[in-house]
């Protein structure tokens, strides 16, 4: 009867295991749903005008070549 009694035991602290992850993965998701609906709030009462001023970076020659030019192939040479 003994190892009957450490089964159930064994048994019951899974479940009450299971239940308190359960209950903490609840809480947490409410909270992240909580913390979402309040960021969408937020983000719907404020509208974000970016100034007339700022330009976009222009695009560098080393990156990008113009019409017409040409890129060399990069060689590697042992020094």
């Amino acid at each position: 009867m003994e190892g009957l009694t450490h089964l159930a035991l064994a048994y019951l602290g899974m479940l009450g295991a299971i239940a308190l992850w359960t209950w903490t993965v609840v809480r947490r998701s409410q909270r992240l749903e909580q913390r979402l609906a309040a960021l969408e709030r937020a983000g719907s009462e404020e509208t974000v005008e970016t100034p007339a001023t700022v330009d976009a970076p222009a695009p560098s020659r080393e990156t990008e070549p113009s019409k017409g030019e040409e890129t060399a192939p990069l060689v590697k040479t042992d020094a």
